[in-house]
This record gives C-alpha cells, sequence and structure tokens, in this order.
C-alpha cells in the first residue's frame, strides 16, 4: 500500500471537516518549471529521471500531482490520503497493484486543496520482478479518474493478488494490515 498524504496544511484549509482526520507534512509547493510539465490541466506525472527511495528502503521515482488550470482543486482525502493507485497493464487490462483501506469513521473525510500553479510530490516504488509491462496511477476524484503517463515496469504475477474484503465488527474495531 502506498500511502499519498496531505493534511489540513493545504493551500486551504477545509472548514467543514469535523477533523480527527492523519496528519501528514507533505506541502504543496509552488509549481517550477523543472518539472517540464508543458501541459495544462490538472497532471498526475511520473518522472522516472529523478531517482528516489521509497520508504527509506526501496529504489523509486517521483510521481507529481500539479494543478496548471486557472482554479483552485478540492480534492476528496481519508485519513489525509488522496485516492491514488498504481495500476498495471496485466493480461489484456489495467489492474490495481496497490489499494487504499477505506475507513468507517466518519471523522477521516476531509478535502485538501491545491493552488494553481501548485503541486505535490509523492515517492512510489520501482518494481521489480519477471513481467514485462506497463505502469500508470489514478487519481480518482469525484465524477471521473486522472491518470499518470505510462511508464515500463517490471512486475511479478503475485503482486496481482486481490485483496480481500474486511468486515468490521464493530464501530471501534480496528483496522490493521
Amino acid at each position: 500500500m502506498t500511502k499519498y498524504s496531505n493534511d489540513e496544511k493545504t493551500s486551504i484549509k477545509d472548514t467543514t471537516a469535523l477533523g480527527g482526520f492523519a496528519k501528514s507534512d507533505n506541502l504543496p509547493k509552488k509549481y517550477v518549471d523543472s518539472l517540464n510539465s508543458s501541459e495544462v490541466g490538472l497532471i498526475l506525472k511520473i518522472d522516472i529521471n529523478k531517482s528516489t527511495s521509497f520508504e527509506n528502503k526501496y529504489n523509486g521515482y517521483k510521481l507529481y500531482l500539479i494543478n496548471k488550470t486557472n482554479n483552485t482543486v478540492g480534492l476528496d482525502a481519508s485519513d489525509s490520503r488522496l485516492d491514488i493507485v498504481g495500476e498495471v497493464f496485466y493480461k489484456g487490462k489495467w489492474q490495481a497493484i496497490e489499494y487504499l483501506p477505506s475507513s468507517t469513521c466518519g471523522n477521516s473525510y476531509h478535502t485538501v486543496f491545491l493552488k494553481q500553479n501548485e503541486f505535490w510530490e509523492f515517492d512510489i516504488p520501482k518494481f521489480n520482478g519477471k513481467i514485462n509491462t506497463k505502469l500508470r496511477y489514478k487519481l480518482t476524484m469525484d465524477k471521473s479518474n486522472l491518470y499518470s503517463n505510462e511508464i515500463p515496469t517490471l512486475i511479478n504475477k503475485n503482486q496481482m493478488l486481490k485483496i480481500k474484503k474486511y468486515n468490521q465488527n464493530g464501530l471501534m474495531d480496528p483496522y490493521n494490515e
């Protein structure tokens, strides 16, 4: 599971949120030309030219969510995570290779905001395996999806296993993985 997060330290505070959601220190940054994005709109971009470490132990790349629109963009978040997951093209269709757990706590849900010409950056893993395929990231928004560019990757078949749905045993039942 990859965590993509931001908290009330977004460009604009969500004054309608109940509070109690998880925090993050991944603050929006001002867009700079070195990101090399000539596109306009809300952009999700994998940059394979910028190596990084993922969770301080794995090789990775940078993933950017860039707002090159004329407006501030509000995005739904759960426990300070944006709904962004990696997908690979496997057996003729795009399939999730990651997932985000859902929350049953109403305090978990809020909105994060990204002003015009701001971006968030995330570290994503560089997958290794024997199957040569393509990788992209998908941001699920209110009524649509935003997809990143596709990059070549290598995966293992066991990475395609489905996560079993969790059935909680009451309101205070913890969700641990």
